[in-house]
């Protein structure tokens, strides 16, 4: 991975494939069991691997009182400066309510702000505060440490080619589901 950066965005993509395969497995499994259990077991790994990025987090951001979804959503607010509500629950494939309490528990604690677009009255800006913007270099060290755990022993070769693959599931299954 170029940065830390392309690290979260790569376990977006896993989260959000892992996500999304789920519902498609349930939804429009028709294919063989000898092939199912492939994509189960694919699907478990994914799994795995989100629910112990989630845990891993969550630990190393308790002193921030900083969960693992906060910690995704403050670094892509970091990324992107300036991004809706709705934008936001786009991009992690949920709905807007379930982005309303997360922005709500960062904007309590102090880590985002909210403010009114010039341009468009009835929307609000979201953005990082002082806070917000001191606690990413944390976060960023913890995403590295997460990084160097999960792909100790793979080559760059392998991460990338895990990368456009996982790029690529996310890209099918957001559109598997918009056919569907």
């Amino acid at each position: 991975m170029k940065n830390q950066m392309d690290s979260f965005v790569f376990i977006g993509n896993l989260l959000l494939t892992f996500h999304l395969c789920c519902i498609i497995i349930v939804e429009y499994a028709t294919v063989a069991l000898e092939t199912m259990e492939d994509i189960i077991m694919v699907m478990n790994r994914i799994s795995i691997i989100a629910r112990s990025c989630h845990v891993f987090s969550t630990r190393k951001l308790h002193s921030y009182d900083i969960n693992s979804t906060e910690q995704t959503v403050l670094m892509l607010l970091n990324k992107n400066h300036n991004v809706n509500q709705d934008s936001i629950a786009k991009y992690f494939f949920v709905d807007k309510g379930t982005i309303a309490k997360t922005l709500n528990k960062l904007e309590q604690k102090g880590f985002i702000k909210r403010t009114v677009n010039k341009e468009n009255k009835r929307e609000k800006i979201i953005s990082l505060t002082e806070k917000g913007e001191d606690s990413m270099e944390c976060m960023k060290q913890v995403l590295e440490e997460w990084y160097n755990c999960i792909f100790e022993g793979l080559s760059e070769n392998e991460i990338a080619a895990l990368n456009k693959i996982t790029e690529k599931m996310a890209v099918n299954a957001t559109r598997a589901l918009e056919c569907n």
